[in-house]
C-alpha cells in the first residue's frame, strides 16, 4: 500500500504551539492514519517567526 504524507501549516499571532495545536495536530494525526497518511509536520508562523511542531519533537 502507498503511503501518503501531510504537512500542516498555521498562521497565528504568536509562534508558540498552543496546547490546542498539538491536540489538533495528534487528532488529525490519528485520524489519518488508517488511510496510511502521515503528517510530517505542523508548522505554525506568525509574521517573521515560524515554529516547526516535528523540529521541537511535539509531533
Amino acid at each position: 500500500m502507498k503511503s501518503e504524507q501531510s504537512l500542516l501549516t498555521d498562521t497565528e499571532y504568536c509562534s508558540i504551539p498552543s496546547p490546542q495545536d498539538i491536540e489538533v495536530t495528534k487528532r488529525i494525526q490519528v485520524a489519518l492514519e488508517p488511510i496510511s497518511i502521515s503528517v510530517l509536520d505542523h508548522i505554525i508562523a506568525a509574521g517573521q517567526a515560524y515554529v516547526s511542531c516535528s523540529e521541537k519533537r511535539l509531533l
